[in-house]
Parts: C-alpha cells; sequence; structure tokens
C-alpha cells in the first residue's frame, strides 16, 4: 500500500510525546498469578496491527492510519513491528528523543485497542492503554486511604461488635479475643469496601438504638444547641457541629461505636430496663 493513502490527520488528532518525557503503553489482560504470590500472568508476545482507522468526531469519518517506519523508493509503505512483550512486563515504553517512538506513540493514541483512546471503536477488543502516573497515584491513594479508614474502625470495635462482624463472616466464635480480631482486622485490610459495610449495619443499630432512647425520653436531642443529653440529669452525652448536611444520629452513633462505649452500654442497659418494664 502507498504510504501517502495513510495518516492524513487533520492537526487536532496529531499526539506528540513532550519534549524529555516518557510514555508507556501496558497490556490490559496481565493478571495476578494465583499460584505465586507477587507474580503477573502476562503474555509471552502480543502483536498490534500496524494498519488501522481512527474516527474524526469533526468530519464524522474514518481516516487510514499506519506505524510506517519508512517508504520505499516506488512510495510503498514500510509498515513497523508493534510487539507488548513478557520480557518487559507487558509494558512499551516510548521516548520523546525517539522519531520512531513519536510515530508509533501518534499510532498507537489513535488506534482502536487502545483503551485509552476516547474515540476507539467498541468493535474491537480492547489490548492495551497507556499508563496514567498521575491517575494511578490518585487512585492508590484513594484505595491506601479506604484500607486505613477501614483498619482504624477495625481498631475501634468493641469485643461484641468484633463478635458480631465475625459471626456475619461466619468465624467460629469460640476463640480468643486477640484471635478473633486478628482475623476481623485481615477482612478489613484485603476487604476494606465489604468490611466497612458490615459496620455500616451495626452503625445504623446504634442510631435505632438512639431513637428509641429518645422516644422513650432517656435521651432528649437539642437541635437548636445541637446536642443529645440525658434527660434526667440534663447531662450533656455528645455535641456535633451545626453544619449544612450535617447527620446528627449518624455522627452520634459513630462516637458512641469509636469513642465513648461506656455510654453506648449504658443507653442500651437503660433501654433493657425500659423494654423489661414497660
Amino acid at each position: 500500500m502507498k504510504a501517502n493513502l495513510y495518516n492524513q490527520i487533520p492537526d487536532k488528532l496529531v499526539r506528540k510525546i513532550p519534549r524529555g518525557e516518557t510514555v508507556v503503553y501496558r497490556l490490559t489482560d496481565i493478571k495476578p498469578d494465583p499460584d505465586n504470590e507477587g507474580e503477573y500472568l502476562i503474555p509471552l508476545n502480543k502483536n498490534v496491527p500496524a494498519t488501522d482507522q481512527t474516527y474524526d468526531p469533526v468530519t464524522d469519518s474514518y481516516i487510514p492510519i499506519a506505524y510506517i517506519t519508512g517508504v520505499e523508493a516506488n512510495g510503498e509503505a514500510k509498515f513497523g513491528n508493534i510487539f507488548f512483550q513478557k520480557v518487559n512486563g507487558g509494558c512499551l515504553i516510548l521516548k520523546s528523543s525517539n522519531p520512531q517512538h513519536q510515530k508509533m506513540h501518534q499510532y498507537l493514541e489513535l488506534c482502536n485497542w487502545n483503551r485509552s483512546n476516547e474515540n476507539r471503536s467498541i468493535d474491537y477488543p480492547i489490548w492495551f492503554e497507556k499508563v496514567d502516573d498521575q491517575e494511578e497515584a490518585k487512585t492508590s491513594r484513594s484505595e491506601r486511604k479506604i484500607i486505613l479508614n477501614a483498619l482504624k474502625t477495625a481498631d475501634a470495635l468493641d469485643f461484641n461488635q468484633v463478635r458480631s462482624v465475625a459471626s456475619m463472616l461466619g468465624l467460629k466464635l469460640n476463640q480468643s479475643e486477640d484471635e478473633l480480631r486478628d482475623l476481623v482486622e485481615d477482612y478489613a485490610e484485603y476487604e476494606p469496601q465489604k468490611f466497612l459495610s458490615m459496620v455500616e449495619q451495626q452503625t445504623n443499630e446504634v442510631e435505632a438504638n438512639i431513637r428509641e432512647a429518645i422516644d422513650l425520653q432517656i435521651l432528649k436531642h437539642t437541635k437548636s444547641s445541637a446536642k443529645f443529653v440525658w434527660v434526667d440529669t440534663k447531662e450533656e452525652v455528645f455535641t456535633y457541629k451545626k453544619k449544612i448536611g450535617v447527620k446528627p444520629y449518624t455522627e452520634f452513633a459513630d462516637y458512641l461505636l469509636t469513642e465513648n462505649k461506656e455510654v453506648y452500654d449504658a443507653i442500651k442497659k437503660r433501654l433493657q430496663a425500659e423494654r423489661d418494664n414497660p
């Protein structure tokens, strides 16, 4: 095929690696090796075809594109090879200083096997994506914050709550407190979202107890002063900050679960007394 039939792309579709920078593409079918912890299953080789077509959203048309490394004397295109290899961790690393890398980058950015190409055709399988270090760092930090929150929450649980979570996980409850805490904290570390959902169920239970205590005039919620107090002694139990979107009962429940279990035990004791003597 004649080289001039390809890559007649408008300026808005031109993609260049900025001077001094490196771009990394990575295969999307890399998976953890179930038999070797810390290792990954990476295809030995993945060859990306050197010709494709790219969509131009302005003209609503498709433009033939290719990774061309040279042109024969008769104008025929010399197509290059694009290989993702296991030996390179399933990645392609392209540098701005390499002219062939610039050509490959232009092609990879616009081809339809690239997940990162927002105009890619859904009729093509996804084979690779551009690695966005900044976005991956944000995602990593976000995931780490969830894990830290789950571990902090697990550490603050009293033993009854630990037993409750352990029961929900199907663990044997005839173990020592340290053993059960260790198992629950392991779960919090490796399944933080599911663990936090379980604890949220407990929070909902605490909120229900708070509302019942108010109905039975054990506690009183004074919205004007943003306080929960004992009805009989008028003693303040919890104060929250008045702000838009505040959820007083949720904040009070979180406080009882993580910072003042003694007060929660007292509330439950009084509730039980009222239930036993209606």
